[in-house]
């Protein structure tokens, strides 16, 4: 059930990353890198549940993309550290990928 959701979280995080296209996307501006970042979250929590720690992982590095991309290199740093704490449960050397950045 949690990935389930959680992946339908991932697809409405990378929506918003979209910004939306045509004349929806003219009104709604660009990518809304703070809201993704909020649903990316979401969405990594429900991987953790559902003990999918790569695909919690990917999350949180999304989610340190969009802090990236939104200019707060603190976030994104919290945010690679958090994906490298979930990343050691599949391999160490994808953590440390992480931790480095």
């Amino acid at each position: 059930m949690s990935a389930d959701a959680a992946q339908e979280l991932v697809k409405k995080a990378d929506q918003k990353l979209k910004g939306g296209g045509g004349l929806m996307g003219y009104f709604t501006g660009g990518p809304k890198y703070d809201e993704a970042i909020e649903i990316y979250q979401q969405a990594a929590n429900q991987y953790k549940m559902a003990k999918m720690w790569q695909e919690a992982g990917n999350c949180f590095v999304q989610c340190a993309y969009c802090a990236e991309k939104s200019g707060s290199q603190s976030d994104q740093a919290n945010y690679l550290s958090e994906a490298g704490n979930v990343l050691k449960k599949v391999t160490t050397g994808t953590a440390v990928e992480q931790y480095e950045k």
